[in-house]
């Protein structure tokens, strides 16, 4: 990916949710845990929310095709591999 969609951290950024785009916000103002996860064909270690990554487990565990993934940073990574 060629942006930043990562956990929160030093300099006050809220992160991004590798797969629905939105910040941590909440995460940081309660204190609670982002999900740090790996994907094959990705490098990068990758962060969502609680709901984000329940969703996104239940997707893999179906075998569904990248291209059927809610609109994201994730399907926009794949969208953009698939054009190279």
């Amino acid at each position: 990916m060629a942006e930043h969609w990562g956990i929160p951290g030093i300099g006050g950024s809220l992160g991004k949710c590798a797969v629905c785009g939105d910040s941590f916000a909440f995460e940081v103002i309660v204190g609670k845990d982002v999900i740090s996860f790996r994907l094959k064909g990705i490098t990068q270690t990758l962060y969502a929310h609680e709901k984000c990554a329940d969703y996104l487990e239940q997707f893999c565990k179906e075998g569904k095709p990248w291209q059927e993934l809610k609109d994201g940073p994730i399907k926009e990574a794949y969208q953009k591999e698939a054009k190279t």
